[in-house]
């Protein structure tokens, strides 16, 4: 329920108050800038949740400062992917897609291709959102192309669904039915994957029915 939700949510955000200034003097004592950008990166993700963008942003930035003089490009990627998705929800979209081309081309440079997608998708929501319909619907083609190829049907519902809006927008009728069809596709196989193995109905077989046929 939402309400669970919203005490997980509040006990995580209680750990890293109650953590932060203990685990924060540790990585000082060893000197790891890593960890003290990465603690700084959970600390402003708590402060988000419970709905306080601006502190978590000016913490984000603190994080981001000491990944990038270290030049922790890995850690940068996810610091501003976390910036991006911020200034997304508040609708500060410009915004948003220049933090996020700047993690798209960290994540792209050291080849982590499932999350760069991930950037990307968030990209182009923002471009929608801005009303760059053609851009968005590019980045998102490009989005739902690779999650099938890579066999992640439940996260193509998504794109999916903002492709069929962008095309209904637009007036591309054949491009809206092709993504309805790949929408319902891949309803199904999360269904079918969600479904336990005893539970499904049973394939149906023709090879008796084809035997028949060649005996004639």
């Amino acid at each position: 329920s939402s309400s669970t939700c919203s005490r997980r949510v509040l006990f995580r955000s209680e750990q890293v108050e109650l953590l932060f200034d203990e685990v924060m003097a540790g990585y000082m004592r060893l000197e790891d800038n890593y960890g003290k950008g990465l603690l700084l990166m959970h600390r402003a993700e708590s402060d988000a949740q419970e709905g306080q963008p601006d502190r978590a942003l000016a913490t984000l930035n603190m994080a981001l400062e000491i990944a990038e003089r270290d030049a922790l490009k890995d850690l940068c990627a996810f610091i501003l992917r976390d910036m991006g998705e911020i200034y997304r929800e508040r609708g500060s979209y410009l915004q948003a897609v220049r933090v996020l081309r700047q993690a798209e081309l960290h994540l792209d440079e050291l080849e982590h291709a499932h999350e760069s997608v991930h950037v990307r998708q968030l990209i182009a929501e923002s471009l929608a959102a801005m009303g760059e319909h053609g851009e968005a619907i590019a980045l998102l083609e490009d989005v739902q192309t690779k999650l099938q190829a890579a066999g992640h049907h439940r996260e193509l519902v998504k794109p999916l669904t903002l492709l069929s809006k962008l095309y209904g927008v637009t007036g591309a009728t054949a491009d809206k039915e092709r993504v309805g069809q790949l929408l319902h596709w891949s309803a199904q196989r999360v269904i079918h994957e969600d479904t336990p193995p005893d539970a499904r109905p049973n394939p149906r077989r023709y090879s008796a029915l084809i035997g028949g046929k060649r005996r004639r």
